[in-house]
C-alpha cells in the first residue's frame, strides 16, 4: 500500500509539472503570435527580394574604427566638425552604407533562422552593431553641415537595422535588436528640434511604422520554442526545470524589451509635441491635444497611458522595473 501512495505521489507531481509547463508556455505565446516554421523562414531568407542580402555584403566590409577616431565619434553629438582624419574614415566607409540604405530600401530584411549547433551565435552581432554606429556618425557629420533631414534619415535607418536583426528568431536576436535601436533612436532624439515640417512628419511616419512592426515579446519566446523543438528540446521535465530556473532572466529580458519599444513610442510622442508646438505657435497642456483623434499610446515598461507633465515632459505613471524613469 505504501508502495502504491508512493507511486501516485510521483504521478500527481509528474502532472503537475506538465500543467506548469503548459501554463508557462501558454503565457508566452498566444494565437495571434504566429511563428514561421524553418522552411517559410528559409523561403524569405533565400528570396531575391530579401534586403539582408545587400546588408550580409555591407558586414563583409564594414570596418570598426580604433584609437583617436574611435574616441572622437564616440565623444560627438552632431556639434562641430569632424578631424580629417574622421571625414576619411567615413568616406572609406560609404560602400558598406549604402548597401545597407539598399537592403533596407526592399520589402523586407530577415537575416538566417538561429542555428543552435552553428558555432558563433549570434551571426554579425558585431558587425551589426558597428554599421548601425556608422550611419549615426555619418549623419551626426550631415547634421554638423546643416544636412538635419538627411541625418534624421540616417539615425533611423541605424533604428530600422536593429529592427530586422531581431527576426533571426530567438531572444538574443531580440535583445540585440534593442541595443541596436537605441543607437539610433538616441541620435534621432538629439535630432528632432531641428528638424522642419515635413522632415517631423516624415521621422513621425516612420516612427510609427516602426511601433507597428515591431514583433511582440510573445511571438519571440514562441519561436524561440519552435527552434528549440526543432533541435529536440522536446523532454517535459527539463523544459519544466529550464522555465522556472530562467524565469528571473526571461523576466528581466522583457523588461529590456518593453523599455526599447516604449524609446521609440516616446520619441515619436515628442516629434509630434513638437511639430504641434511649430506649427501653433503654442506648447500643448495634453497629449490628447497634440493627437487629436489618435488614442495616447501605453508605455510598455508601466502598463499606463503616456501624458504630458505641466513642465512639458513625457511619461507614463506607474511603477517601472528598475525603477529607471523614462522621460522624453
Amino acid at each position: 500500500m505504501k508502495n502504491l501512495r508512493f507511486l501516485f505521489s510521483i504521478l500527481f507531481v509528474f502532472v503537475l509539472a506538465i500543467m506548469a509547463v503548459m501554463a508557462f508556455l501558454a503565457s508566452r505565446s498566444t494565437s495571434d503570435n504566429f511563428v514561421l516554421t524553418k522552411e517559410e523562414h528559409d523561403a524569405l531568407y533565400k528570396s531575391e527580394d530579401n534586403g539582408w542580402h545587400d546588408i550580409e555584403a555591407a558586414m563583409q566590409v564594414i570596418q570598426v574604427p580604433t584609437g583617436a577616431v574611435n574616441q572622437e565619434f564616440n565623444a560627438s553629438s552632431g556639434k562641430g566638425e569632424f578631424s580629417t582624419e574622421a571625414i576619411a574614415f567615413l568616406d572609406a566607409q560609404q560602400d558598406a552604407l549604402t548597401l545597407v540604405r539598399s537592403g533596407l530600401e526592399k520589402e523586407y530584411a530577415i537575416p538566417p533562422r538561429y542555428d543552435v549547433n552553428a558555432p558563433g551565435q549570434p551571426v554579425g552581432e558585431k558587425e551589426i552593431r558597428a554599421l548601425a554606429r556608422a550611419l549615426v556618425w555619418d549623419g551626426r557629420r550631415l547634421a554638423s553641415i546643416g544636412q538635419s533631414g538627411d541625418a534624421a534619415r540616417r539615425y533611423l535607418d541605424a533604428t530600422y537595422l536593429g529592427h530586422w536583426y531581431g527576426n533571426g528568431g530567438v531572444l538574443v536576436n531580440a535583445l540585440i535588436t534593442v541595443a541596436v535601436q537605441r543607437i539610433g533612436i538616441e541620435a534621432l532624439q538629439e535630432s528632432l528640434s531641428h528638424l522642419d515640417d515635413t522632415e517631423l512628419e516624415h521621422t513621425i511616419f516612420e516612427l510609427k511604422n516602426l511601433e507597428a512592426i515591431a514583433t511582440p515579446y510573445d511571438r519571440v519566446m514562441a519561436t524561440e520554442e519552435a527552434i528549440m523543438r526543432e533541435h529536440g528540446s522536446s523532454n517535459v521535465i527539463a523544459s519544466f526545470i529550464h522555465s522556472f530556473t530562467n524565469r528571473p532572466a526571461f523576466d528581466k529580458a522583457e523588461e529590456g524589451y518593453d523599455r526599447g519599444r516604449a524609446l521609440i513610442i516616446g520619441t515619436r510622442l515628442r516629434a509630434q509635441v513638437i511639430l504641434h508646438e511649430k506649427q501653433t505657435g503654442a506648447s500643448p497642456a495634453t497629449l490628447e491635444e497634440v493627437l487629436a483623434s489618435d488614442p495616447v499610446p501605453i508605455d510598455p515598461t508601466t502598463g499606463n497611458p503616456f501624458e504630458l507633465t505641466s513642465d512639458g515632459k513625457i511619461t507614463s505613471p506607474g511603477e517601472r522595473p528598475g525603477g529607471k524613469p523614462l522621460e522624453f
